[in-house]
């Protein structure tokens, strides 16, 4: 029997009087989970086929008039017609669309299987990529993230992933998702297969970085994020106009006569030194110019270093002025993110951290604590952003999420559920500090906790699965309430409905 999800199941009946209604209300619940469900299962099992995922956004089945004394078998009978009818037509569309090829009347032709399972990987990249949620259609089980159907998609060599870096086919959101995922070896791969140049070339720089520059001016984990921006940069759809000179730079690494180009290696260490060193003098500059310039022959560039006085000076000059350049470009604040999509009308998204709801009334004083708060708002979105993810450190104390872990964090913190938000962050003695004695008023309050410390409070309470629904007024989430959870009837403070100052929605809350 294979495993068929249903993301939302609705049963309406229309009754002349409510107090009817009212009254069958439980039996038709019995109803349909005992004779109707299994007719379902049923027949999606009879219209299963090997390697091929039928997926239908929406399925309504008309069954009619159904008087009190109507034979379940005949309900049952109209259920069966209904749904074999329409699942007929669904699957022959699906085999005949233009995404798949047609299966082969050779049972042993593997082909299909293959190219299905590939489009589904696909489909479930954009997704990722675009919303920052799990589809519902995706594994509850095995909870994929942007990073890891990426990673699926680079091992497979997708020629979609290729092209859609060759159309530079992205959203300013997209972008900011994909490059949020990377890690060093990540892009390495990922541009092995956008450009054949790109390898070779990539290793002799990272390993002449390396050399040049760990342990003197930037950590390893500083360089590879550099190296990151700096390559992936000329992909880049939204590039600010004041990196035209650096970006120029970037498009180099793609073409086989890198060697050739003498101010390549220049820029790219100016470049690299003025995003993370302090601002120097002009003499400071033209001595780690100097120093640079003089190492960089053993690794193979400027090998006339020492040739002349006058091309010396030529090149320190050029760094120097590079290094200048690239300094005096301001770190500006994130651009307004207009293509954010909203969420549709009853969306549905499974959580596993429902139980960070406990906290809500806590969060004012929380954030406020931090400096996270101007006037009982966020004061910006770096401190927003941060907020989300400290939240998620009191649920799984990493140092890197997956976005589509966040969706409650986000609704508490105000942030729209689509926006793309950072996935990493190291946190300082006074965050942590300050977590730890929120968990311990958390549980010193609620008095039916005992003795409980905050810690065990945290771990016993907030990771719960859960699901969120859009509604009217802003978001539902259900809690799958376990044995333990009989305390959260004894907190001595409301849960059910959440509306923070500067939250733009209202969380209504059933545990």
């Amino acid at each position: 029997m294979a495993r068929h999800m249903i993301h939302t199941q609705r049963l309406e009946l229309n009754y002349a009087k409510e107090e009817l209604a009212r009254a069958d209300q439980n039996r038709w619940g019995e109803i349909y989970e005992k004779e109707l469900l299994p007719v379902m299962e049923e027949i999606f099992d009879r219209y299963e086929q090997n390697g091929i995922h039928l997926r239908l956004d929406r399925l309504d089945l008309n069954l009619g008039s159904i008087p009190p004394n109507l034979d379940l078998d005949i309900l049952k009978s109209r259920l069966k017609n209904q749904l074999e009818d329409q699942l007929a037509v669904s699957l022959d569309k699906k085999l005949k669309g233009k995404d798949f090829e047609k299966r082969s009347q050779d049972s042993n032709d593997t082909s299909f299987p293959s190219d299905e399972e590939s489009h589904s990987t696909w489909e479930l990249f954009i997704h990722l990529l675009r919303y920052g949620s799990r589809p519902w259609w995706s594994s509850t089980s095995k909870k994929p993230s942007l990073k890891t159907v990426l990673q699926a998609l680079i091992e497979a060599e997708s020629p979609k992933l290729i092209e859609a870096l060759k159309q530079k086919n992205f959203t300013s959101q997209e972008w900011i998702r994909l490059i949020q995922v990377l890690d060093f070896q990540k892009t390495y791969d990922l541009l092995s297969l956008h450009n054949p140049h790109f390898s070779v070339n990539a290793r002799r720089l990272y390993s002449a970085c390396r050399k040049l520059l760990v342990n003197n001016w930037l950590t390893k984990d500083q360089l590879e994020e550099l190296l990151i921006e700096f390559f992936m940069m000329d992909l880049n759809p939204f590039s600010e106009k004041s990196e035209e000179e650096i970006r120029k730079f970037s498009a180099a690494i793609f073409k086989p006569d890198l060697e050739t180009n003498s101010d390549f290696f220049i820029h790219l260490m100016a470049w690299l030194l003025s995003k993370k060193t302090p601002e120097m003098t002009a003499p400071k500059i033209r001595e780690v110019g100097k120093e640079l310039l003089t190492k960089s022959r053993t690794y193979g560039f400027y090998r006339s270093w020492s040739s002349t006085g006058e091309r010396r000076e030529s090149l320190l000059k050029k760094f120097t002025e590079a290094y200048l350049q690239y300094s005096k470009q301001k770190v500006k604040e994130k651009p307004k993110r207009l293509d954010t999509p909203k969420p549709q009308s009853d969306e549905v998204f499974t959580i596993s951290n429902a139980g960070l709801v406990i906290l809500g009334p806590f969060l004012k004083h929380f954030f406020s604590n931090l400096g996270y708060l101007e006037d009982k708002n966020f004061k910006d979105q770096s401190s927003q952003e941060r907020a989300a993810l400290l939240l998620q450190n009191l649920v799984d104390p990493n140092a890197e999420y997956a976005e589509e872990d966040l969706l409650l964090n986000k609704i508490l913190c105000g942030i729209p559920i689509h926006r793309s938000i950072p996935v990493k962050a190291s946190f300082s003695e006074s965050e942590k500090e300050e977590s730890a004695s929120l968990l311990e008023s958390v549980a010193h309050h609620w008095e039916a906790l005992k003795t409980t410390s905050g810690s065990s409070m945290a771990k016993g309470f907030f990771p719960r699965e859960g699901s969120i629904r859009t509604i009217d007024a802003g978001y539902k989430l259900q809690v799958n309430r376990l044995s333990i959870d009989i305390l959260i009837d004894r907190l001595p403070w409301a849960i059910s409905i959440i509306k923070l100052p500067w939250m733009d929605q209202t969380l209504i809350t059933e545990w």
